[in-house]
């Protein structure tokens, strides 16, 4: 299931929810209930496959050797 982080735009709360694709848009605020709520883009991950030995791809977090960065 995806994780959503949001902003409540009543209280300013930031919170991750995990929600099916179709549920996101029900998202509350889980401080004041309000569905006044701003998804915000955190980017995302890209875990190579376990054993591979292919050097393309992210490498984990050293931003300085990956060439898709």
């Amino acid at each position: 299931m995806p994780t959503y982080d949001y902003v409540c735009e009543d209280c300013g709360k930031r919170f991750t929810l995990f929600l099916s694709l179709s549920k996101k848009d029900e998202a509350r605020c889980p401080e004041c209930g309000s569905q006044k709520v701003r998804q915000l883009f955190t980017g995302f991950l890209y875990n190579k496959p376990h054993g591979s030995n292919s050097t393309s791809g992210c490498s984990g977090g050293n931003c300085g050797s990956c060439s898709g960065c």
